[in-house]
């Protein structure tokens, strides 16, 4: 009876201990899985890429086996094209390797934007729309049209445009207008006058 104790005292401690080893095999598992799954432990610190080019600045993170993520969306004329402004973590903090490095640079020029639809109407909604999307108006050009001070058509380095054509920002264009027409014009002669001489004469009157 007492070996019979002796024996199941034993098996219950021997069970209890391997129960033990396996709960404590499996714990130690998942945190080395984890440790060497998120590099902990090892950490950078993110360098310094600011007064060098964009180019330079990628090779230094992939040095440090960084990742990175690069805005150029905004183009500022203060700064140099592709001139890093800003880094995030900042500079010299320490983080883990293949951390994501967000770099803020200037674009290389201004984003086109497209020519809004202004062909029909009254000049000064035109010039209000234009403004908006950052386009300028160059000159004005004015045509006899019963549709006064009306936009008639756009033109961009001396050719017509359409709507929705992309344009650099900061274009300047030439907006044609309606003129009241003139009352009371003298019709010119034209006998004797060739064609391209009668089509200077109706031009000019």
């Amino acid at each position: 009876m007492k070996v019979l104790k002796f024996i199941l005292t034993w098996q219950f401690w021997t069970s209890l201990v391997s129960i033990a080893l396996i709960v404590y095999a499996m714990v130690w598992g998942v945190f080395a899985w984890l440790s060497f799954y998120t590099n902990h432990g090892k950490q950078v610190e993110v360098p310094n890429v600011m007064n060098i080019s964009l180019d330079q600045a990628v090779q230094k993170l992939e040095e440090e086996r960084l990742d990175y993520e690069i805005d150029t969306s905004k183009y500022d004329p203060q700064y140099k094209p592709y001139q890093i402004l800003d880094v995030y973590p900042i500079i010299g903090s320490n983080v883990k390797e293949g951390r994501r490095i967000f770099i803020r640079a200037n674009a290389k020029t201004w984003k086109s934007v497209a020519l809004p639809n202004i062909v029909g109407r009254s000049k000064y909604l035109a010039f209000s729309q234009l403004d908006l999307v950052g386009l300028q108006i160059s000159d004005t050009v004015y045509e006899p049209n019963l549709a006064v001070n009306t936009v008639l058509r756009v033109l961009y380095k001396g050719k017509e445009i359409q709507p929705g054509m992309m344009l650099p920002r900061l274009s300047g264009l030439t907006l044609v207008l309606g003129q009241k027409l003139a009352q009371n014009v003298k019709v010119p002669t034209l006998i004797g006058l060739d064609e391209a001489a009668a089509a200077n004469v109706i031009k000019e009157n």
